[in-house]
Formats: C-alpha cells, sequence, structure tokens
C-alpha cells in the first residue's frame, strides 16, 4: 500500500501499487468495521517481512494469536523447505 487518505470519518482512500500484475479475480472488497492487524515475520535470509491482516472487531484478539502461533509457524516452515518469501519486499505501509 502506498497511501491512506481519510475522506471523511469513515471513508478512506487506498492507494496501492505492485511492480507485478495481479489478476481481477485475485482481488476481493470485504466492508464491514475491521480492526487492522500489524506484524511482521523475521525470513530465513534476515528480511523482516511484514504482515498485515483485517480482523472482525470482535475477532481480533483471536486474529493476532492466529498470526503469531499459526501464520508465522507456516511460513517458517515454508521457507525452510522452498527458501525466502519471494514477495517480502512486495508490501510496504504507510
Amino acid at each position: 500500500m502506498q497511501s491512506v487518505i481519510n475522506i471523511s470519518k469513515y471513508k478512506h482512500q487506498f492507494n496501492w501499487k505492485l511492480s507485478v500484475p495481479a489478476s481481477d479475480y485475485n482481488i476481493a472488497l470485504n466492508i464491514d468495521p475491521f480492526t487492522r492487524i500489524q506484524q511482521s515475520y523475521s525470513s530465513v535470509n534476515g528480511v523482516s517481512v511484514p504482515i498485515e491482516f483485517w480482523a472482525l472487531n470482535e475477532n481480533s484478539d483471536k486474529d493476532q494469536a492466529m498470526i503469531k502461533n499459526d501464520l508465522s509457524h507456516q511460513i517458517s516452515f515454508f521457507e525452510e523447505l522452498l527458501g525466502p518469501y519471494p514477495w517480502g519486499d512486495q508490501i510496504r505501509f504507510c
């Protein structure tokens, strides 16, 4: 994500840029009051890969634990088998 423009209290414009093409069917819109969860993962090559997740407000505590205890372990497992996460440099936060 390159930037977020606050239009009003509940309306924001998100500006994204990808260095590789994205297929339209890979993009989905989910609209609800979400909590933004941001963590980072230390890749096997020492690069810090940002993890961003939007959780329903009532699930934000469970989702933070899921990222820390499950997702990070899965990424680590696959990196040990397949090498460093290849798109870690694609995400830029504001």
